[in-house]
């Protein structure tokens, strides 16, 4: 932590009030009071024109000196620090660590003072702290040190209960620096409330967290996710039910997506919500009982990683037929059904996996591969598109492959993706227990394990820049991975470098998580 010291002994004009209350802020005076003489070195060091912000986190301390008056006993003295209407400390020299109070506090800036009480006479005074030239009153604000600049993730806890947490830091590009996770946020700015499952999916825009779960008491919650907005950094916005349906839904809410700058969609029942997804539009306002863009689907999901440049989202229909679907505001929403070799529409009983060829570029020609259970049987289907501003992108069938007795035999939690730009070797990758498996999405090899890890995975989320980039190697970040020990009820985060022969490990957290990590949606810069 670190530490701010004062040990200034300037003197100034004593700032003065008879109070028998240290929330007042009724006016003050500068008379003499009784017993003492001096108090010098009730300074912030580094605040100028009346204003400081502090770190939370950092440590203040503050050494005043007080002279009394001859004959006076300075046991008959009690003292108290008080920030924003809150006591920091009860002793003349205050050490304290930084951290947000009250409510008035976190609304913006707050005065700070050193409250001093004649035991004897029962008389108060407010002693102002000025800033470090004595010429102003100080106005303190708190900076947030847990302000998501890297990403957030959302955790299930041992009780079924759901919480958010975020990597310290600010430079994406550095993720060697990713070994402290900040967990509880929603506790630590909402002590008296708590977010119920069953999670359903989250959105975050860099300034609103969205967590949306099946509770029918507000199907999740909005959180303020960044300072000197509307709401308090963590504080809770309201429900999602108040904030953006219209009525109470009367199916059951089946999944929430959200892809940066590009749409956002809600499943309830079998009607599938779209809409724009960026700053301007950070959730979805719908009548969650009316009809959606899209009736009869079961199932969505997105291709992994996501990137602006070619996102891929499909749809299995609840008669399990498999389409591939489009939405921007300038474009539209548009539809298609995916056929196999022999002409027909796939049809799976699940959709385990999707990603496509790696890429830093828009409208070009590539491959998505969509991993599907039908049966026992699990299966790789291999498709060519190519996406168009505004005319109907196209696609087409190439191929197939079994993939049931890969990475030691397929299961439906596995996680399947590739790296965020193309890499020599055309890797692509299967995450499934503790192991990382990897392959050729050219040549389709029997995978190999190229890393393995203490605890299941169950969570990879390869990161660029941005949801829009070029093919420059610095816009691929990291990739970050989370793995959960059921015995411990505990999670783990390790920042790893998958495009390497040898997988490269940035940086971890081993056993910071209180839960087990259900989502993680990385900060993007546009």
């Amino acid at each position: 932590m670190k530490v701010i010291k004062d040990f200034i002994c300037m003197s100034f004009v004593l700032m003065l009030i008879i109070t028998g209350c240290y929330e007042d802020k009724g006016s003050y005076n500068y008379s003499e009071w009784t017993g003492i003489d001096s108090v010098t070195g009730v300074e912030i060091p580094g605040s100028s024109y009346g204003r400081i912000s502090l770190s939370e986190g950092e440590l203040l301390e503050i050494d005043p000196k007080i002279t009394f008056k001859e004959g006076t006993n300075p046991n008959d003295f009690e003292y108290a620090w008080v920030m924003g209407g809150d006591t920091i400390g009860t002793s003349l020299k205050l050490s304290w660590e930084v951290a947000f109070g009250n409510i008035e506090f976190l609304s913006g800036e707050a005065y700070f003072w050193l409250a001093i009480r004649n035991k004897v006479t029962g008389e108060s005074w407010k002693h102002y702290a000025t800033s470090n030239n004595g010429a102003y009153m100080v106005k303190v604000k708190i900076v947030p040190t847990a302000i998501p600049l890297i990403g957030v993730m959302i955790y299930e806890k041992a009780d079924g209960t759901l919480e958010w947490g975020s990597i310290k830091g600010s430079n994406r590009a550095a993720p060697q620096q990713f070994t402290t996770v900040f967990t509880e946020m929603f506790k630590r700015y909402n002590s008296d409330k708590v977010i119920k499952g069953p999670f359903v999916g989250a959105t975050f825009d860099t300034r609103q967290l969205s967590i949306y779960t099946q509770d029918p008491d507000g199907y999740g919650t909005m959180i303020q996710a960044a300072d000197g907005q509307t709401y308090p950094f963590g504080q809770v916005m309201g429900s999602v039910q108040s904030l953006t349906f219209t009525e109470k839904p009367t199916a059951v809410v089946k999944a929430k997506n959200a892809y940066f700058n590009h749409m956002q969609e809600i499943l309830i029942g079998n009607e599938l919500f779209l809409s724009t997804m960026n700053s301007d539009y950070p959730y979805q306002l719908i009548n969650p009982n009316s009809p959606g863009e899209e009736t009869g689907v079961e199932q969505v999901i997105g291709a992994l990683p996501y990137n602006r440049n070619a996102p891929v989202t499909l749809q299995r229909l609840t008669d399990g037929s498999i389409y591939y679907y489009f939405y921007n505001a300038n474009k539209g929403y548009s539809r298609q059904p995916l056929f196999d070799g022999n002409g027909e529409v796939v049809r799976l009983d699940k959709m385990v996996g999707l990603y496509h060829e790696p890429t830093g570029q828009s409208n070009t020609k590539l491959k998505f591969f969509l991993v599907g259970k039908k049966g026992n049987e699990y299966k790789m289907y291999i498709y060519e598109y190519q996406q168009f501003a505004r005319a109907t992108d196209v696609i087409s069938y190439l191929s197939e492959k079994d993939v049931t007795q890969w990475a030691g035999g397929m299961t439906d939690n596995a996680i399947w993706f590739t790296t965020v730009l193309p890499v020599g070797w055309n890797y692509a990758y299967i995450a499934k227990g503790k192991d990382l498996w990897r392959y050729s999405y050219e040549g389709l090899e029997t995978p190999t394990i190229v890393k393995s890890f203490p605890d299941d995975i169950v969570s990879v989320v390869p990161t660029p820049n941005a949801s829009l980039f070029g093919d420059d190697e610095s816009n691929e970040l990291y990739t970050a991975v989370f793995t959960y020990n059921s015995t411990t009820q505990t999670g783990s985060m390790y920042i790893i470098n998958p495009r390497t022969t040898v997988v490269e490990e940035f940086a971890s957290s081993e056993n910071s998580i209180p839960g087990k990590v259900l989502m993680y949606l990385p900060y993007l810069s546009n």
